[in-house]
């Protein structure tokens, strides 16, 4: 395949059926996916078909597809007024159903030359059919059968594309000689179709340049030219003048002063004339936060104590129970030293007391 024939510009379905076919692989695959066999056996041996055969089968193949598609698109009236007049139905009636009627027109364009059978259309029957597709309908008359069959075979090579992958597709762009830049999948069935390259377009930022002239400040005048052509003190003189707020820096009177021109609000500024900005704003918010975290932190500390005591208690409770039970008697024998202590003090008392009542009734 020579690089004139690949860049000649034709879009017709057989010129690009022909360019990839002249891959082995590809015309393999195309062959496979419309079942239609690369071989033919005459006698006892197996012979391979011509390409220009090949190409022949999967253009029949395209332009079924492509036709059924189209007649499906239609609607049922403009079915009955295009074509239902050019085919010979039984019982010479129109069928009211349109899976029927579009069965009876496909058979009957199929079983003769595509394009004779347009021809003996009239005209007004093909814009009817163009205007149904929201075809663009030619200035010349003559060119209303080209287009429409240009559209049937676009409807099959899109029904035919669709079936492979990204990868596949990209290796037939390739064997077209097509640059394209995409892993798309509608892109490159259309790139394949319309045999056009395509590279994504970047997005250039327009850089604002400052005029020669200093020119005056007025409405339409750019941040550029008050940045590049005018001194503060020119941009405070300004801003006196016209009762703006004089304090802050250069930037400042610029914001002022397009804001003063384009009729919109003043920028809010601070205590001190300048500009606020919004990311001192979260800044400050930042901080607040900041400030609040070690209180929850004390708090939480306070509350982590407290729960640490009533672990420490729970598992020592939980722990041995040769511990607790010892405690316990230590305690009770605490209880048994206290009683019989105060009850040996309580009999001192009485014998004393016993002893001086019995002198006394001596004397």
């Amino acid at each position: 395949m020579s690089s004139d024939e690949a860049g000649s510009g034709d879009r017709s379905a057989k010129h690009i059926l022909k360019l990839l076919c002249s891959n082995p692989q590809i015309r393999d695959d195309l062959c496979a996916a419309k079942v239609i066999p690369t071989s033919v056996v005459k006698g006892d041996k197996e012979k391979p078909r011509s390409t220009k055969k090949i190409v022949q089968a999967l253009y029949d193949e395209i332009f079924q597809t492509g036709l059924r598609k189209m007649l499906e698109c239609m609607h049922r009236n403009k079915l009955r007024d295009s074509l239902a007049h050019k085919v010979q139905f039984e019982d010479d009636r129109i069928p009211t159903s349109k899976p029927i009627l579009v069965k009876y027109i496909h058979s009957t364009i199929l079983s003769q030359d595509h394009r004779t059978f347009f021809e003996q259309i009239g005209n007004n029957e093909l814009k009817i059919i163009m205007k149904d597709l929201e075809i663009d309908i030619p200035a010349s008359d003559k060119d209303y059968v080209d287009v429409l069959l240009e559209e049937i075979e676009e409807m099959g090579l899109f029904n035919l594309f669709s079936i492979f992958n990204e990868k596949k597709l990209q290796e037939m762009t390739e064997a077209c000689n097509l640059n394209v830049v995409s892993s798309s999948k509608e892109t490159l069935m259309d790139c394949l179709i319309s045999q056009e390259d395509f590279k994504p377009q970047k997005k250039k930022i327009k850089q604002e340049k400052a005029s020669k002239k200093k020119p005056k400040i007025k409405a339409g005048i750019t941040k550029v030219d008050l940045q590049t052509h005018f001194y503060r003190d020119e941009l405070y003189d300004y801003c006196k003048e016209h009762d703006l707020n004089t304090s802050g820096s250069k930037k400042d009177y610029i914001a002022r002063i397009m804001a003063h021109l384009e009729g919109r609000d003043q920028p809010k500024t601070n205590k001190k004339g300048a500009m606020l900005n919004k990311s001192k704003r979260k800044k400050r918010k930042t901080s607040s936060t900041d400030e609040e975290q070690p209180k929850k932190k004390k708090s939480v500390d306070k509350s982590e104590k407290s729960s640490k005591t009533t672990d420490e208690s729970e598992e020592a409770e939980a722990s041995g129970g040769g511990k607790g039970e010892q405690e316990e008697k230590k305690s009770k024998n605490r209880e048994k030293k206290g009683k019989s202590e105060q009850d040996s003090i309580k009999e001192e008392n009485i014998t004393t007391t016993t002893k001086g009542g019995g002198g006394g009734g001596q004397k």
